[in-house]
């Protein structure tokens, strides 16, 4: 079984009716590219014990997977860390890799934002502490 590695993870945009349209996150000085959500550690630890299982029954390659939180109440949400595994090359791959192309002009830590219909990534500073607290925690 060879090693699982994480690229990085993302937060999808998409229309009111389901429409991909783009997607954001942060890249940090240590490299990691996270959605930069409360939700990142779960939905990291989550996404590599289900690619963990599938190389262990034989997947190779390159594969995704989705995430999304809901509404459970009024002003309350909820994780579903793995809603399923794209065993494909996905949008998410595409975006992380222009990612660290961009990297290469623009210091991290940043904030990141790619949209499809424009074709070109944004970054802007990652400046506010409270960004960065909230990555270790689910609330």
């Amino acid at each position: 079984v060879g090693d699982v590695q994480l690229l990085g993870a993302t937060h999808q945009v998409v229309s009111p009716s389901g429409v991909y349209l783009g997607n954001d996150g942060i890249l940090l000085e240590d490299g990691t590219l996270a959605s930069g959500t409360p939700y990142d550690d779960a939905i990291i630890d989550a996404a590599l014990r289900l690619g963990e299982r599938a190389a262990a029954v034989g997947f190779w390659g390159p594969c995704g997977t989705d995430a999304f939180v809901y509404e459970t109440l009024p002003g309350e949400e909820a994780l579903r860390p793995v809603v399923e595994l794209n065993a494909r090359w996905t949008g998410g791959t595409v975006v992380l890799g222009r990612v660290l192309q961009s990297a290469r002009d623009v210091k991290p830590p940043f904030r990141w934002s790619y949209r499809l219909s424009e074709d070109r990534m944004r970054h802007e500073p990652l400046v506010e502490s409270r960004e960065l607290a909230g990555r270790d925690q689910i609330e």
